[in-house]
């Protein structure tokens, strides 16, 4: 039922159970003070909602999910097998829709010496990166439209010239190729 007072005419001595091994050498403290914090009379009951509250509209979903939820209908695997979530211009959508621009997102708590988004210059962003990435994407698009970069021409590697006379190997001796492993 839970703790309870000792009856007045014995005098108050914490039980604590010495079948278990102590996990510290302040185990006693804690079960003494366990003891004495507890309410004589636990109140397990679940307090009475303030007057007016929760509002009609939000206790019907609320009841609307723990029935899908009984259903076996989970609220984070549907969102997963949704389609249109996976929509890129869903999140500014979403964003607008509760009022967060782009540089409020990265905003926290935490003091602005260990963490200030608003230091950051604009290509930092997912706005300005993906206006880049679509810009380095038409370009590469256009490349390959013109016939890709400029040919380069390479010149056949040959012992003689055409003239008859013996080929440059661009200042290598031919024993410091063969010691390389190029002939």
């Amino acid at each position: 039922m839970g703790p309870s007072l000792p009856p007045p005419e014995e005098s108050f001595t914490p039980t604590i159970d010495t079948s278990q091994a102590p996990g510290s050498p302040y185990t006693a403290n804690r079960a003494i003070i366990h003891d004495l914090t507890l309410p004589s009379v636990p109140n397990l009951d679940i307090p009475p909602s303030p007057p007016g509250s929760p509002p009609p509209g939000a206790s019907r979903k609320f009841e609307q999910f723990l029935d899908l939820k009984k259903k076996g209908v989970h609220f984070n695997a549907k969102l997963e097998s949704s389609t249109s979530l996976r929509n890129p211009g869903l999140m500014d959508k979403l964003m607008g829709f509760v009022g967060i621009d782009e540089r409020s997102q990265y905003e926290t708590t935490l003091p602005t010496d260990l963490w200030d988004p608003k230091v950051f210059p604009d290509s930092a962003f997912r706005g300005p990166l993906r206006k880049a990435q679509e810009k380095m994407e038409k370009e590469r698009e256009a490349e390959k439209a013109s016939g890709g970069r400029t040919a380069v021409e390479f010149v056949s590697s040959s012992t003689t010239t055409p003239a008859g006379g013996s080929a440059s190997t661009g200042g290598i001796s031919r024993g410091a190729r063969r010691k390389r492993g190029w002939d």
